[in-house]
């Protein structure tokens, strides 16, 4: 296997690989799930430095956990449980369960390309201020109701999986899902007269 063809392979076959000494498969399975797991991880905790500082340690913390890892066709799954994890050891050392003041990190905002070509109104569609009011929107989400949202978002986990990963019942997880799009968009309505609360 040589390097040009490990973005080829499945999460599996890549692990089996890094497993087998070829350390640039790794590489490939970090650079698979970069923007994923860092947007996920800044829009948590609203802080660039800590989401880069969380997005090491989650990789550390695989890698260590690798000789135990049993592969079942979910490694996105077990990476972002790894960063749920340490994202909520994070919030309880810093006593930031509840709403985040995000920074405005430009390097942060390139997970929002779909969204500004939703058409958006011409006073809004510059791009850096719609990721400000998204993220700003976010953050006025509970920390439990964040969760659950952008987990959905990030991980693309099924909200069965996502119970089982914050161990919550389902009916919790979903209803936590609702009230997050519906807050989402009362404060967009509220903020910018339903202009742009229709993407979400």
């Amino acid at each position: 296997m040589n390097d040009n063809s490990c973005s080829h392979f499945s999460d599996s076959q890549l692990l089996i690989e890094f497993q087998g000494g070829n350390s640039r498969a790794f590489e490939t399975l970090i650079d698979r799930y970069r923007q994923a797991l860092f947007s996920y991880l800044f829009r948590m905790t609203g802080n660039c430095d800590t989401a880069e500082d969380i997005f090491q340690d989650t990789f550390l913390k695989l890698l260590n956990s690798l000789p135990k890892y049993k592969e079942q066709g979910k490694f996105g799954n077990w990476l972002f449980n790894i960063a749920h994890n340490l994202v909520v050891d994070h919030a309880r050392k810093n006593n930031k369960f509840q709403t985040t003041a995000f920074d405005n990190d430009d390097s942060v905002f390139n997970d929002f390309e779909h969204i500004k070509n939703q058409g958006m109104p011409d006073k809004l569609i510059e791009a850096k201020e719609l990721n400000v009011i998204i993220l700003e929107a976010v953050s006025k989400l509970s920390f439990e109701q964040r969760q659950v949202f952008l987990l959905r978002e990030h991980s693309q986990m099924p909200f069965r999986e996502i119970s089982e990963l914050l161990n919550r019942p389902l009916n919790t997880v979903l209803a936590q899902m609702r009230y997050a799009l519906l807050n989402l968009r009362k404060y967009l309505e509220e903020k910018y007269q339903g202009e742009i609360s229709h993407v979400l």
